[in-house]
């Protein structure tokens, strides 16, 4: 099963990937939060199971909505981002690992977040 480069949507079938792996939140205040979320699909042909979040950044909560992704399935990514203190652009990002039903982990396939504190 192959995987999307840095979750990009494939190209052809049998992938699990992220549809829009970019997400700009624009400007926020200082230690302000702002909450989104994205999705993955499974455009395999088998089931596979999300097993893991991995944030760049403790600033960052995420959960997922589904574990078990059927073939064709998608399921939803919340997540919700602290802008901090720091003036100036700032990229963070969500990973999700999964795997398939022979137990083989793939991934993590990378959704950006993309937000500028302004402290304003």
């Amino acid at each position: 099963m192959a995987v999307g480069p840095s979750g990009s949507e494939p190209e052809g079938r049998g992938q699990v990937y992220i549809p829009d792996p970019i997400i700009r939140l624009g400007r926020m205040k200082f230690n302000d939060t702002a909450s989104g979320s994205f999705f993955v699909v499974n455009g395999s042909n088998q089931t596979v199971t999300l097993d893991q979040l991995v944030k760049s950044c403790g600033c960052t909560t995420a959960e997922l909505g589904a574990r078990e992704l059927p073939a064709g399935g998608r399921a939803e990514v919340k997540f919700s981002i602290q802008s901090g203190t720091t003036r100036g652009p700032r990229s963070e990002s969500i990973g999700v690992t999964f795997s398939t039903g022979a137990g083989r982990v793939l991934g993590p396939i990378i959704a950006k977040i993309l937000f500028t504190p302004t402290g304003i």
